[in-house]
């Protein structure tokens, strides 16, 4: 079992104060240093537009300042991964959350619930090439990310919500999609993990809970890749362990363990001379790249840090 050395840890701790974004670096001291998640909430209102819907760039790979639901999905996504929750919004987060739901529900969704991942004006802007707006969009996204929004305004909701009603009243199609589905791509199948976890912690729809989660669970076992030599090359070739186990009622065998512990031995083998660096390129032109490579390096720094410091693999 690989560590990372306290030497390795303090020299990603220099690179993510001289080089991570200002929202990494709070969320690097939410994560590895017991500080306030509030400064993390004050960091994601930077990308938060008018209309209550995030942009700026929040996602590294898409410069479109507009508001679009992938990137308001990710935004609050950031604030469930740092524990706030429908009843523990303070000000600063309770106004993102609100704001965001209302942006996601009475602006950006279709008659029939459907969110859009990519937005006609993300053509006007440097991103990479999958986030250029096609007329085959729902073809290309299918639920990625509705499902994964729906999850999160349940969340972040209760029952007497109009957007927790909207949500259910859309649930039924959504689920009948999935569970009809015979193959599925990796990004699309977390956002029906986390749909998943949120309508069994709230107990949404019990009738048909056991039959969606042995079909997560199914689909997880398809999907993560046990080829350890293939791992980390490209965008969206294979689907890494903790890409898809990130709750624990689904680390629910040996074998899931198992490819859990290899991932990790894989994050600390998988450093390069100063730390860890993605693994694909946007496929066309723009300059631009290059900088936002150095903001995902730091992403990807805070990310692969709070992993191995939840699995006790940094030397005390």
């Amino acid at each position: 079992m690989l560590k990372l050395t306290r030497n390795e840890y303090y020299k990603l701790e220099e690179l993510v104060y001289s080089r991570a974004r200002d929202l990494e670096i709070a969320l690097f001291q939410y994560h590895m240093d017991n500080e306030s998640r509030e400064m993390v909430a004050h960091a994601l209102t930077i990308y938060q537009n008018k209309d209550g819907g995030f942009g700026h760039g929040l996602e590294a790979d898409n410069l479109n300042p507009n508001s679009s639901g992938i990137q308001t999905q990710y935004a609050l996504s950031i604030l469930r991964e740092i524990g706030y929750d429908h009843s523990s919004l303070d000000e600063v987060s309770g106004y993102i959350v609100n704001k965001s739901l209302n942006y996601i529900f009475q602006k950006a969704c279709d008659e029939d619930g459907y969110i859009s991942a990519t937005i006609k004006s993300n053509n006007d802007f440097p991103c990479a090439s999958w986030w250029k707006h096609k007329d085959t969009y729902k073809e290309e996204w299918d639920y990625n990310p509705t499902a994964y929004l729906y999850a999160l305004g349940l969340y972040f909701t209760t029952p007497a919500s109009k957007y927790y009603k909207k949500i259910i009243k859309f649930l039924p199609k959504c689920l009948e999609y999935y569970l009809n589905k015979d193959n599925i791509e990796g990004h699309e199948l977390r956002c029906f993990i986390e749909l998943y976890d949120v309508m069994l912690n709230k107990k949404i729809m019990p009738e048909i809970i056991e039959k969606f989660g042995k079909k997560i669970n199914e689909d997880i076992d398809k999907i993560i890749s046990s080829d350890i030599e293939n791992w980390g090359k490209g965008y969206s070739g294979c689907v890494l362990p903790l890409d898809l186990l990130v709750y624990d009622h689904l680390i629910n065998n040996e074998e899931r363990k198992e490819l859990i512990e290899k991932h990790l031995d894989f994050i600390i083998s998988s450093r390069g001379d100063s730390t860890w660096d993605i693994s694909w390129n946007w496929g066309n032109d723009y300059q631009e790249f290059e900088l936002q490579r150095i903001k995902w390096r730091g992403v990807l720094t805070v990310k692969n840090l709070s992993l191995l410091k939840q699995y006790q693999r940094i030397e005390e």
